[in-house]
Order: C-alpha cells, then sequence, then structure tokens
C-alpha cells in the first residue's frame, strides 16, 4: 500500500536522487578544468551520471505504485540500485580522472552531493527489507486459510 514504510523510503530515496540534479559534487579553485569548467562539479556535467540518475528515479517512483506486485516493486528497486551504482562508479572514475589532469595548486572540496548516493542506496535496500517483510507477512496468511 502507498502509505507503508517501503513507500517513504522509496519517495526519500526518489527525492534524494532529484536533489542531486541542483546539489553540487564538488568544487575547485581552478576552472576551466574538466568536469569543473564553472569551478563547481555536478551531476548535470556528465552524461552517464545524469542517465543513471534519472533511471534511478524513475524506478523509485514506478515502484512506489507496484505495492500490489510486490516481486516488480523488487526487481525495479534493484534497477534502481544498479543504476545508482553504476552512476557512484562513474562518478569515482571521473574523479579520479579529473584529480590527475587538475594542477598542483587547485584545491578541491567535497560537497554534500557527494554523500547522497550512499544514503540513496541505504534507503533502497531498507524498502526491499520491508517488502520481502510484507511478503512474508501474506505467504503466512495464505498457509493458514
Amino acid at each position: 500500500m502507498i502509505q507503508r514504510k517501503q513507500s517513504i523510503f522509496l519517495f526519500l530515496a526518489a527525492a534524494l536522487i532529484l536533489s542531486l540534479l541542483v546539489l553540487p559534487i564538488s568544487s575547485s579553485s581552478v576552472a576551466n578544468a574538466g568536469v569543473y569548467n564553472d569551478g563547481i562539479w555536478e551531476v548535470k556535467d556528465q552524461m552517464n551520471m545524469l542517465g543513471g540518475l534519472i533511471l534511478g528515479a524513475v524506478c523509485s517512483l514506478l515502484a512506489i505504485f507496484l505495492f500490489k506486485n510486490r516481486s516488480w516493486q523488487i526487481r525495479l528497486i534493484l534497477l534502481g540500485i544498479l543504476a545508482v551504482v553504476v552512476m557512484l562508479i562513474f562518478g569515482i572514475l571521473s574523479y579520479l580522472g579529473e584529480m590527475e589532469t587538475l594542477p598542483a595548486e587547485a584545491e578541491v572540496d567535497i560537497k554534500l552531493g557527494s554523500a547522497i548516493p550512499l544514503i540513496i542506496l541505504i534507503l533502497l535496500a531498507l524498502a526491499i527489507k520491508f517488502i520481502r517483510k510484507d511478503e512474508r507477512l501474506v505467504r503466512s496468511m495464505d498457509r493458514l486459510r
């Protein structure tokens, strides 16, 4: 049902995913260098990260409304987790690549947007946990009939 705990976790995950559109991942004291064109690195700066972001948000939002089909709900959440993990891997690889190309005097500050994917993964894992708990409850009720 829509008011269940997993729906709250899915909604929070989708909201955090969409918040990455406006929150910076990191900033640099040197502009015009790779993803730091304006001195700030955001998810919008790289298409592969943006694609993972959109896929993760869509999967999370769709999973909220599939409460009658728990197996599809879990599959969508797993796809969302995969999208966030791929986005995180691309982000880490891009960050490491940019560190090699930045000048030595450049200072890079990590911002709030870099921690949000980990929070999203935790929320999606909690949603799966509660969906499986509901599934076990429904199956135990079927045995009693």
